[in-house]
């Protein structure tokens, strides 16, 4: 019951993350079809190109044993000869037909699985002796779905067989007419139609199993959504940790933002809303923006700055242009030079004992609509 829950959970598709730890284990989609269908090009292959020079080379081997029929003897050196030179002449015949089979296994079986090796799956393991798992997996879904498909594939390919047969049948009377090797080529043309004949049905069926496998693979890895919040902690971080994290960062940023504002020449306020602090030096020469901020955080520059003596200006158009189009620690845009060399220059006469009025910086609203 409790795995059924589970299951019924798992609605979401599987990330590429949860894919790529199932590859590790050495769990892909794996299609036994194609297996089959690469195999079977492999003897349509072997029977096309290797059959006729093999079955030349034992009627010459057959030949040879008949023509010294009388001269051999069953017992002794002659039959130990005779056996030998038969193996030696079997295996290298059958030599290019192995070395063939075996590059087409691997072919297929590393296609499929994208040249992955893992030792995953020679760990040994209880699940894979356990006799009650073993009737699981023996009456599971996909052990049926494996017994429908043979069963359909026998069949079909039963068919062929007997539909080619049908339509050779009146060439087999023939074959009496004909020399052994005139026969032996019939019998070998028949069979490769009958191989090519079941490669395209096996291709059309390894296209198909191919896809139902990708298809059940994912099936089998969806996720439920409580997986894919644990795969986020484990591989993005926790998202409450990195809230913190980002918290604390902006305050110790503004911290430092607010160590510079003892430094400044002068803060440029809106007056409430908005405050930049700005420093000038003739080595740079250009003002800098060392500390900028809203509400709160306006009001505490406000208040630090005053604090300090950093005298505190009203320009609300300035204050709003500094603010949105200049970045922290930056020097200020061009098209402010002009308004802040005016509250520059009213701060240094401050300094040097003028005591005059700040009449602003000249700095207008439509400047700002017609820059944006």
């Amino acid at each position: 019951m409790a795995s059924e829950e589970d299951k019924s959970q798992k609605t979401e598709e599987p990330t590429e993350h949860k894919l790529n730890e199932e590859r590790k284990k050495g769990n892909i989609p794996r299609s036994k079809e194609v297996n089959n269908f690469v195999m079977l090009i492999a003897v349509t292959l072997a029977v096309a190109l290797l059959m006729p020079q093999m079955s030349v080379e034992m009627l010459n081997i057959m030949g040879s044993f008949l023509q010294d029929s009388g001269k051999m003897s069953l017992a002794g050196e002659d039959a130990r000869f005779m056996f030998k030179e038969v193996t030696r002449s079997f295996f290298l015949m059958m030599l290019p037909f192995f070395i063939l089979f075996i590059f087409c296994a691997l072919a297929a079986g590393f296609g499929q699985s994208k040249f992955l090796f893992s030792v995953e799956q020679m760990k040994p393991k209880l699940s894979k002796i356990s006799v009650i798992k073993g009737f699981g997996r023996l009456f599971s879904k996909q052990s049926f779905v494996e017994f429908l498909k043979s069963f359909f594939k026998m069949i079909v390919l039963a068919v062929i067989m007997y539909a080619i047969l049908v339509i050779e049948a009146d060439n087999f009377y023939s074959l009496s007419l004909v020399d052994m090797f005139g026969s032996l080529t019939y019998v070998h043309q028949m069979v490769i139609r009958l191989l090519i004949a079941s490669i395209i049905f096996m291709a059309i069926l390894a296209i198909i199993d191919y896809i139902f496998q990708q298809a059940d693979f994912k099936e089998r890895n969806k996720m439920s959504l409580y997986e894919l919040k644990q795969e986020y902690k484990n591989t993005q971080g926790d998202p409450q940790v990195k809230g913190r994290q980002k918290q604390l960062r902006m305050e110790r940023a503004r911290a430092r933002m607010m160590e510079e504002v003892p430094k400044a020449d002068v803060v440029v306020t809106n007056p409430t809303h908005f405050a930049v602090a700005l420093k000038y030096s003739q080595e740079e020469g250009a003002p800098k923006v060392v500390a900028k901020g809203a509400d709160h955080v306006a009001f505490k520059i406000r208040q630090t700055a005053k604090e300090h003596d950093v005298p505190v200006l009203e320009d609300p158009p300035l204050a709003r242009a500094l603010y949105k189009d200049c970045e922290l620690d930056s020097f200020i845009p061009v098209q402010l030079y002009e308004a802040v060399a005016q509250v520059i220059r009213y701060v240094m006469d401050i300094k040097n004992g003028m005591n005059r009025e700040f009449k602003g910086s000249g700095y207008k609203e439509e400047q700002i609509d017609k820059e944006a």
